[in-house]
């Protein structure tokens, strides 16, 4: 994905975690990598040594970062948090933090930015009060004539707020296809979650299965097991969430068009699926799973095509 993004003319890499940057360069990539999750400080030298751009928000990890005395700068981003409420500085903060990182030696500012936490639909006012008051601030942090690169446009901002592009955006739904803008785009899911059916069986009615025998076959069926499970990102809802609840909404898989709905809760490798609308459902055959897009690097990579 990353070699994709480069090749169409990305500029700057991001992501999350210093493992996710690490895995980049191991690949080969020498291009620009912004870490945009918090890092240790204990790490900064790993930081400096592969030239990553990392989120700074605490004077810790400048600190750390100011005593490594590199032959290079160390590139650093000021994140600021809008609402959303998990990390960056307060923008009543801001202007504190901006001046402290501009003395620090060994960094580089080339970056501030947000994630105001825009959900399509749902609280765009507020957003565009929060991104008002972030403009403001930082319009005043630059009144030197200092210009350093803004950015707060993530896949819906970019599609919704097109006049907060400003200096880059981060798009990272609109890679998966996934887009809750009202416009109709082109777009299309690049990617199908595929598992295969390791055994089919038929339950009576009444019998029971499962950890604590928890669910009841209210009919006969027809049962295949899929050899995936909540520990590959299966379904949305953890088991630590719903806590003995059924889940808010019903899961299935997909085998050649027919929706084949789960029988009971996904186990941690397995989950069972009713095959009864299948005709001559087959041992090892594809059946496309849910997956949450964001753990499927833990999909099992079992059975290759």
């Amino acid at each position: 994905m990353a070699r994709v993004a480069l090749a169409s003319g990305a500029d700057l890499l991001a992501v999350t975690d210093l493992n996710e940057a690490l895995a980049l360069r191991a690949a080969g990539l020498g291009a620009s990598i912004l870490i945009t999750g918090p890092v240790n400080p204990a790490r900064a030298g790993v930081v400096s040594e592969n030239k990553f751009s990392v989120m700074v928000d605490n004077p810790r990890l400048l600190r750390a970062l100011s005593s490594l005395n590199a032959r290079r700068p160390v590139s650093v981003q000021i994140e600021v948090d809008l609402g959303l409420g998990r990390w960056g500085v307060g923008l009543q903060d801001l202007p504190k933090f901006y001046r402290l990182v501009e003395k620090a030696p060994g960094v580089r500012l080339d970056g501030i930015y947000a994630h105001p936490g825009y959900v399509a639909g749902k609280n765009g006012p507020l957003i565009r009060k929060r991104l008002a008051e972030f403009c403001a601030v930082t319009d005043r942090l630059f009144a030197d004539g200092r210009a350093v690169p803004r950015h707060v446009a993530n896949s819906a901002l970019l599609l919704d707020f097109p006049k907060y592009r400003w200096d880059g955006v981060r798009v990272g739904n609109l890679l998966y296809g996934i887009h809750s803008t009202p416009g109709v785009l082109s777009l299309q899911n690049p990617w199908r979650p595929l598992s295969k059916i390791v055994r089919i069986g038929r339950v009576q009615a009444g019998q029971r299965i499962g950890y604590g025998s928890e669910s009841i076959f209210p009919r006969a069926m027809t049962v295949g097991t899929i050899p995936v499970g909540y520990g590959h990102g299966l379904t949305l809802e953890p088991a630590s969430v719903l806590k003995g609840r059924r889940p808010s909404f019903h899961y299935w898989g997909m085998v050649r068009g027919v929706r084949c709905p789960f029988i009971g809760k996904p186990g941690m490798n397995h989950v069972l699926v009713d095959l009864s609308g299948v005709a001559k459902p087959r041992e090892g055959e594809e059946i496309q799973m849910p997956l949450r897009r964001t753990a499927a690097a833990h999909w099992p990579k079992v059975y290759l095509r």
